[in-house]
């Protein structure tokens, strides 16, 4: 986790940021860039006028090179600074179903059901050149699709916010900086990979789900339902051991499980779905049940 910040390396910020940038700072405090450029957006620091056309729109990445964002098949500052309901939605996938390498190329990937891929692949590449293909598959299995691009500082911005493997930690760092107007793409894509919409085994009886590990930090998710008033619970179990490797299956689970706050969430989730088409039409699908 981010160390705290203190007093004074706050007060550096104020009076160097705008004078020198981020890229100045995070070497004078020992801080990555993108914990500087969380920092200075969450205390709304500004360039003075004439500093930013003399930074290069880059990161410092390992090894000291610099290399322009827009060099990249996949301009990485489109998801440092949301502005597009696709970014925000591709942010909330990756969290639910991504795979960030963090030695090598630096890869973000994401590897799914082929049908869902397909499904979603003309978002990620309104975003940029993606590379998509199929993965090979076990005979009986349904067949998956990749989609990955190797960028290092996208992969390091977001290790930066928590998007690590098997990480238990809030989602929270990245939401934040997510304006209010797209915060609920980045949900969307959130329940795309994770979420279950659907009609529990007894009658009339609906429910949602969003799966997680044993010791997820739930805050980010359970801020947003307190907001929408909704009630809701939080399960963290451990099975039985497998027979086959021995191993306890340990998972953590929110569960909604009365009609009105099932309604109440899927309304803010999929607002204007059927105009933007932004995510899988088989859960948006699975909410409607919940309607009937």
């Amino acid at each position: 986790m981010e160390k705290l910040y203190k007093e004074e390396e706050i007060e550096f910020l104020r009076y160097y940021y705008p004078r020198k940038g981020r890229r100045f700072c995070a070497k004078a405090l020992n801080r990555s860039y993108f914990s500087i450029m969380s920092k200075t957006r969450q205390l709304k620091l500004k360039l003075f006028p004439g500093i930013k056309e003399k930074l290069i729109s880059a990161t410092r990445i390992k090894g000291g090179i610099i290399k322009p964002f827009e060099q990249y098949k996949v301009n990485p500052e489109q998801f440092m600074f949301v502005k597009t309901k696709e970014a925000a939605y591709i942010l909330g996938l990756l969290w639910a179903d991504g795979c960030i390498s963090d030695h090598g190329a630096q890869e973000i990937r994401l590897k799914c059901l082929k049908d869902d891929i397909l499904e979603v692949e003309k978002i990620f590449l309104k975003t940029g050149d993606w590379v998509i293909k199929d993965v090979s598959t076990q005979p009986g299995r349904k067949p998956t699709r990749m989609i990955r691009t190797c960028n290092r500082p996208m992969a390091e911005f977001l290790i930066a916010h928590n998007y690590k493997p098997n990480t238990t930690f809030s989602a929270e760092p990245i939401i934040d900086l997510i304006p209010d107007n797209l915060k609920k793409y980045w949900f969307r894509g959130l329940i795309d990979g994770d979420g279950y919409w659907g009609i529990n085994r007894y009658p009339h009886r609906n429910v949602f789900t969003l799966s997680g590990s044993f010791a997820q930090d739930w805050a980010y998710f359970e801020r947003l339902l307190n907001t929408l008033h909704i009630k809701y619970t939080v399960c963290r179990r451990k099975e039985k051991q497998r027979k086959k490797n021995g191993k306890q299956h340990k998972h953590s689970v929110v569960r909604i499980s009365n009609k009105k706050d099932v309604i109440t969430l899927g309304a803010y989730i999929y607002e204007g779905f059927e105009d933007d088409n932004i995510g899988l039409k088989r859960k948006y699908d699975k909410y409607r049940l919940a309607l009937t």
